[in-house]
């Protein structure tokens, strides 16, 4: 049987892998594939039966180029990992082609990026990581400094008030200018606290970080994702937080950060975007967490809602 009549239907297995490497579903026939991914794709075939799980590892350790992990995974730390572009840059610019790759995110032992994909485990999430460098950059100061809500508090965590009051109440919803400016303070915040706004199509976990006091919170829980599948699943699905020191959080990510937009720039040197994210990582400061902490002009705009 020759390649253009060869059957392709595939096990479930064999689907979430492709998915994660194509970005999207099995192929329906054998030319739907590039090119340049048949002999991956006749890999798959292949597997079927096969320890999976253990031929993804042993796949990702040999095209992983660079990879830190900063922290400790029982307080908190951060996994990062660049890896070939599995579509070769294909309808993206350069900079963001570079940096696809994987992170993790630890919160007192649990790593709240592992996921399931029709029955597989996975450790890491895999997408472009540029634009969450560049989220991470641009938020330092809310992220760290911002305690007050956007509307009102209403749950135990940000994450549990950010759901709770992600819609104005029925009280207002005819007078277009309150439900404008709820809607405006909501999205404002959550775009400075929620790693889901720096996933430009990957899929994230729902985790929000903000000032508590003298701690940082961390909270999270399960959200539906626009693009997920049925069978894409992470594992702590539940309702979770900490509160952790600022110096726990603080200097393991700013050092994982540094290294991360370090490597992009050894690879494209003349990058003005990669250069700006440099200079803007190199600038944060990393609170101790003592002493009172001054408003910050995102802050001060929240809390006009109070």
């Amino acid at each position: 049987m020759n390649a253009t009549t060869q059957s392709t239907k595939a096990s479930p297995t064999v689907r979430c892998i492709t998915e994660r490497f194509f970005g999207y579903g099995y192929p329906t026939g054998w030319m739907a594939l590039p090119e340049s991914l048949s002999r991956l794709w006749i890999l798959l075939q292949h597997l079927n039966g096969r320890d999976v799980k253990k031929h993804w590892d042993s796949e990702h350790a040999m095209t992983t180029r660079w990879e830190r992990l900063e922290g400790d995974t029982d307080i908190f730390a951060m996994k990062l990992a660049f890896s070939p572009n599995p579509d070769e840059g294909r309808g993206i610019d350069p900079e963001t082609g570079s940096s696809w790759g994987s992170f993790q995110i630890w919160v007192q032992g649990r790593n709240l990026c592992a996921h399931r994909e029709e029955g597989v485990s996975l450790d890491s999430v895999h997408w472009y990581l540029l634009p969450l460098l560049e989220w991470f950059a641009r938020n330092w100061d809310p992220l760290f400094h911002e305690e007050r809500l956007p509307i009102k508090k209403a749950g135990n965590t940000a994450w549990e008030s950010l759901h709770k009051t992600r819609f104005p109440p029925r009280a207002i919803e005819d007078d277009e200018s309150k439900v404008s400016e709820w809607e405006g303070a909501w999205q404002a915040w959550w775009f400075r606290h929620a790693i889901l706004s720096a996933r430009e199509g990957g899929l994230f976990p729902d985790i929000m970080f903000r000032r508590l006091r003298d701690r940082i919170e961390l909270s999270w829980g399960p959200t539906a994702i626009a693009g997920m599948p049925k069978h894409y699943r992470f594992k702590e699905s539940k309702r979770g937080a900490a509160w952790l020191p600022p110096s726990s959080v603080a200097e393991p990510l700013r050092n994982i950060l540094l290294q991360a937009a370090y490597y992009l720039s050894t690879h494209m040197p003349n990058s003005k975007r990669i250069k700006h994210l440099n200079r803007r990582l190199q600038s944060l400061k990393v609170d101790s967490g003592s002493g009172e902490e001054k408003l910050n002009h995102a802050e001060a705009q929240s809390r006009s809602l109070q």
